[in-house]
């Protein structure tokens, strides 16, 4: 699942309260739903033993990243993966940043995807573990 912009969370936050979201059913948007553990991004509730940051970095056949260096891959989509099909994502991802942090990330997920978006198929994507200090690097060669 790649996530876009999400104007009814942010409604929701706007207002009084989402229902159905909350502590008593596991779902959560910020930590204090969470009654002492951690709200990730997979709105979930987690100890937070079981979270952690990931930062994603790349570069463009080994240039850093740059409007230049990503003439051919603007927009990028990127996938943290667990097992079977539990994946969370984020698209456009701007190539010209060269990095993208997730700070709460369960620990379930064990590897980072990142391809051009727009692009189908697999041949565009790179995959990579999660290292134990939750830094993933990338070449990309669009």
């Amino acid at each position: 699942m790649i996530m876009r912009a999400a104007p009814l969370l942010v409604l929701c936050l706007a207002s009084a309260g989402c229902p159905g979201v909350g502590p008593n059913d596991g779902e959560c948007i910020i930590d204090m739903d969470c009654d002492g553990d951690v709200c990730a991004r997979d709105h979930a509730c987690h100890p937070a033993d079981q979270v952690r940051a990931v930062k994603a970095q790349w570069t463009i056949r080994g240039q850093p990243a740059s409007e230049l260096a990503c003439a051919g891959a603007a927009d990028l989509y990127i996938r943290f993966k667990g097992s079977s099909d539990d994946a969370l994502g984020y698209a456009p991802v701007p190539c010209r940043l060269g990095q993208f942090t997730m700070d709460k990330l369960p620990t379930r997920y064990f590897s980072v995807e990142l391809g051009v978006e727009g692009r189908g198929g697999r041949h565009s994507a790179v995959t990579r573990a999660i290292t134990s200090d939750g830094v993933v690097t990338f070449d990309l060669k669009p």
